[in-house]
């Protein structure tokens, strides 16, 4: 009875979650309502000012703080930018989604955690790899997202921004995988196999 209740529950926050496409780069970021094409558009810098104990918090984000007069202990960092990979640093860039999440949702009264696509624009040379993906999939739900769908590929509009289509699609490919490894798995322990099979019979003919 708990677990149908619990995804009852789980079936009805998915309708409510809205579907959030978040573009990221070491320069912007494009937040997207995929049902009402509203964008917003901002810088991903954020300020943090250190207290006499030396804790750091966070004071502004975006062109807040990037316009910020200069003063003891205030410094503006970007989360996004790193020579290797986008995400800087793990925990800043946690906070600053954080923050975007919250501007873009709190005014509505009744929003559950959003569905977001998360779509990083740069440092995608080959693809990204296991570990990136898993970054930017805890990054978003520890910003607070219900779901994440992690995106590489040309940028979605429209119809195209179809949280389900896109996760469906991404878990038959993850899916697929993990069958072709085993295959192979079980080639190569087969190999192995007769080659030692092989080894014994002509050491007995010896």
């Amino acid at each position: 009875m708990l677990n149908r209740t619990e995804r009852m529950l789980r079936q009805l926050q998915s309708k409510l979650a809205p579907t959030l496409y978040l573009q990221i780069s070491s320069k912007r970021v494009r937040l997207t309502d995929a049902a009402s094409a509203e964008q917003w558009d901002d810088v991903p810098v954020l300020a943090l000012q250190t207290d006499a104990r030396g804790g750091k918090k966070v004071i502004a984000v975006g062109r807040e703080a990037q316009t910020m007069a200069p003063s003891v202990g205030l410094q503006v960092v970007n989360p996004f930018d790193h020579p290797r990979m986008l995400i800087a640093d793990f925990s800043l860039a946690e906070k600053y989604l954080q923050a975007v999440l919250r501007k873009r949702l709190g005014a509505r009264r009744l929003s559950a955690s959003p569905r977001l696509i998360m779509h990083p624009l740069e440092k995608l040379e080959g693809g990204l790899t296991q570990v990136e993906d898993r970054v930017f999939r805890e990054l978003a739900l520890g910003a607070g997202a219900h779901d994440v769908c992690v995106y590489s590929g040309p940028t979605l509009t429209g119809t195209q921004l179809d949280f389900a289509a896109l996760k469906a699609q991404q878990e038959g490919v993850a899916k697929a995988a993990p069958g072709n490894s085993g295959l192979k798995s079980g080639a190569l322990l087969l190999m192995s196999l007769m080659v030692m099979g092989l080894l014994v019979w002509l050491r007995a003919q010896a």
